[in-house]
């Protein structure tokens, strides 16, 4: 919001939620990448499926 110049958060929220289950499933594979795998695929997926579960009506 401050570095937009957005004088509300609404408003920088209304322009660019559309991107956020994009960056959080690029988040989650990111940290699939660096992390062992082992017990993680769970996390990511539970990441994933919270922020498309936002979206939804």
């Amino acid at each position: 919001m401050e570095l937009l110049d957005h004088s509300q958060m609404r408003t920088t929220t209304d322009i660019y939620s559309y991107a956020m289950p994009a960056l959080a499933r690029e988040a989650a594979d990111r940290m699939s990448a660096v992390l062992p795998s082992k017990g993680l695929q769970t996390a990511t997926t539970v990441v994933v499926e919270s922020v498309q579960d936002e979206k939804k009506p």
